[in-house]
């Protein structure tokens, strides 16, 4: 059942212009062919009206009818109980040209059996500033490229449909455009188109879980309002240094669950170390290999918060300059082939709330206090590294704790006194005061600090 609601405003001395009217009724009957449209909203623009149309007095000279009620706005979908539904056999009239004062369309899960298409007729409407089509899998053919004629566009979401090809060359042209998803299209391949560069507005850029496999000369330098750029879960085939021209002001870059290999002489780091606003950087599931430089991190800046490159082939020593980081809360470096200690200056990053090493062939002591261990609770993964151990009197206090957070912690087997650091001896590793109360198993230490996470847009690993 829809309501109908009422819209407010001096509606009544004004009515749709016949045209639009009998466009819209064209384009309703399209989308669902079992509902009555005429006499379910006899004015479209009236007194009532449904959820998903929004209508407002427009003054255009170019029509025949000045100052009459336009429709703006019109979603259409499984959005709301009462919102506009789609057919099974829904498509899109070619009339939808003639609704000329639309500014927002949005089509969800509207297109879920019958193949439908993109009709190029939408880039007639100029007045578009933004265009979604989400969750429709029957959805099918190529991005028209057409849609550069849309000239105020600044919102483009094609995400979870069933389109195929390649973007087209001719977006580029889309200088309005400040978000640009096209995301979840298994069709989507090739190579990502070099006009990119011409976006000049963009602020959003998010081509994850489609098939692209080229970044050939591609360059995104010149986008100076680029602050999210997701390129995750595509089949790209690239080395790192084919990144280097990155925006400066990047704050969140996702490259994750690729084929994308290291860069110059293996520094997977150097095309990144511009990047001096980046506040999340996913790498993780990539073929990178080689050594986690040792040099550089201290050039991302301050402001880096999550990093993610496990499972990405990397051997060798973790750097201690990766303790240069210190707004750090995450840090991913699971499933990879790393030896050698846990360097004690991650030790030292007091905003770190979770950290992930498991999976690899680490030895020696775990250099964290039992406060460190507390704070990171569950969110400390060291399991499968059969060298590493917890210094005696860490693993005691693990122990004897109530928190079962912290027992889960005690899989680790304890060092060895005779061979271990001087550093981590009695002594010298002793804990603040506030951990002698966990020694003596205080259910009041029972509280774990949670991590949260800042993200630039809706996005989520």
């Amino acid at each position: 059942m829809w309501i109908i609601v009422a819209i407010s405003g001096q509606q009544d001395e004004q009515s749709m212009d016949p045209a639009e009217k009998e466009a819209f009724f064209q384009v309703m009957e399209s989308l669902n062919s079992e509902w009555d449209w005429r006499s379910l909203l006899p004015d479209p623009c009236g007194e009532n009206t449904l959820q998903g149309m929004i209508c407002d007095v427009v003054d255009d000279a170019n029509s025949s009818f000045p100052n009459s009620i336009h429709l703006v706005g019109l979603s259409v979908g499984k959005i709301q109980s009462n919102t506009p539904s789609c057919s099974a056999n829904a498509t899109i009239h070619p009339s939808i040209a003639k609704l000329s004062h639309l500014k927002s369309l949005a089509f969800y899960g509207c297109f879920t059996k019958s193949p439908a298409t993109i009709p190029a007729s939408i880039a007639a409407i100029a007045t578009l500033s933004t265009l979604t089509f989400q969750n429709n899998p029957a959805l099918q053919g190529p991005i028209p490229a057409e849609l550069a004629n849309l000239r105020h566009l600044e919102r483009l979401i094609l995400v979870g449909n069933g389109l195929a090809g390649e973007i087209p060359a001719e977006l580029g042209d889309l200088t309005s455009l400040q978000q640009l998803v096209i995301s979840q299209n298994p069709g989507i391949l090739g190579a990502l188109p070099r006009t990119l560069k011409f976006l000049s507005s963009l602020v959003i850029l998010d081509l994850s879980h489609n098939a692209f496999d080229s970044i050939a000369n591609l360059s995104l330098a010149g986008l100076d309002r680029l602050r999210k750029l997701d390129l995750s879960n595509n089949r790209i085939n690239a080395t790192l240094g084919s990144l280097e021209s990155l925006p400066p002001g990047l704050e969140l870059l996702d490259l994750s669950h690729n084929l994308l290999r290291g860069g110059r002489e293996g520094n997977f780091l150097e095309p990144l170390l511009g990047l001096a606003t980046l506040r999340e950087l996913y790498l993780h599931s990539n073929p990178i290999q080689g050594a986690i430089p040792s040099i550089g991190w201290e050039r991302l800046g301050a402001s880096l918060i999550s990093l993610d490159i496990s499972d990405s082939q990397l051997r060798g020593a973790i750097p201690s300059n990766l303790g240069a980081l210190p707004s750090l809360r995450f840090l991913g470096l699971a499933r990879n082939e790393l030896t050698g200690a846990i360097p004690r200056e991650l030790a030292r990053l007091d905003q770190l709330a979770e950290i992930n090493l498991s999976e690899n062939s680490l030895a020696g002591p775990v250099p964290f206090s039992i406060d460190s261990i507390t704070r990171f609770g569950s969110k400390l993964k060291l399991g499968n590294n059969t060298g590493l151990c917890y210094p005696p009197q860490i693993l005691s206090m693990i122990q004897q704790s109530s928190s079962s957070s912290l027992s889960s912690q005690g899989m680790l087997d304890p060092c060895d006194k005779s061979t271990l650091p001087v550093a981590f001896q009695v002594g010298n590793y002793a804990p603040s005061p506030s951990s002698s109360i966990i020694a003596r198993g205080s259910s009041t230490f029972g509280v774990i600090i949670a991590a949260t996470f800042a993200t630039f847009f809706v996005h989520s690993h």
